[in-house]
């Protein structure tokens, strides 16, 4: 059965702080990616599709935190298949009814390299570190100022000098990557499992489900979309199994 909807988790390891605005800001990542597949399975012939959010009555995307009490930042940055697994202990067995974003407030800054961002998903749990939300910013998408260096208190007291999930030092650039990595490993919730884009008529380069997630920061900011991530054909055609008609 196809899922009805996506839904968020947010899991606060025991040494971790929650972050006071992650209910808002998944809320506006999902809206743009649901956005993004709209445009993409339209643009591959699929129809006006994607998927629906739940929703509480405020509007905001259905949200739970959980704090794992037994379990430290550490634990969950031993690699994705760890982090999926004890995503699973503590939030307990996945509903298929949904397909959800789980959401992990752990990752480390040591000496300015992030270490630790986990992202990766299995049996409609995606499973992304929070450092992704954290820079998926809409207000960020125009904005060609330098990220390097700069101090942001809400993801570390220290700045960031290297980070691998990025395209170019730009501000929008790293909101684009956010963007584009919680986008990834959330269409996978709905079916495509391909990474490297071989069997599909757009490069990997491009794709969203091969490196192109990294441009999202285009796709998002409007206007021309030329050289913006996309969303294969094969990987159109896949999710269209499990995507609602459009309302």
């Amino acid at each position: 059965m196809p899922p009805a909807a996506v839904r968020a988790v947010y899991i606060v390891p025991k040494d971790a702080q929650p972050w006071s605005e992650a209910r808002v800001r998944v809320t506006q990542a999902v809206e743009d990616i649901q956005r993004f597949i709209s445009h993409e399975m339209t643009r591959t012939g699929q129809g006006e599709r994607t998927f629906r959010i739940a929703r509480e009555p405020d509007g905001l995307i259905h949200f739970r935190t959980l704090h794992a009490t037994s379990y430290l930042k550490a634990q969950f940055q031993q690699g994705r298949a760890t982090a999926l697994h004890l995503c699973g202990r503590v939030a307990g067995p996945p509903d298929l009814t949904y397909a959800e974003i789980f959401l992990v407030e752990a990752y480390s800054i040591r000496n300015g390299e992030v270490t630790g961002d986990i992202a990766g998903y299995s049996k409609r749990r995606a499973c992304v570190s929070s450092l992704h939300l954290k820079v998926a910013f809409r207000e960020w998408l125009h904005r060609d100022d330098d990220f390097f260096g700069q101090i942001f208190p809400w993801i570390s007291p220290e700045p960031i000098l290297k980070w691998k999930h990025r395209e170019g030092f730009q501000l929008g650039d790293v909101a684009g990557a956010g963007f584009g990595t919680i986008a990834h490993e959330l269409i996978h919730c709905f079916g495509p499992d391909n990474h490297n884009g071989k069997k599909d008529n757009e490069t990997k380069y491009e794709d969203v489900m091969g490196t192109g997630f990294r441009r999202m920061r285009k796709f998002l900011q409007g206007g021309d979309t030329v050289g913006s991530c996309v969303l294969s054909q094969r990987a159109a055609e896949i999710m269209s199994k499990n995507l609602p008609d459009a309302d």
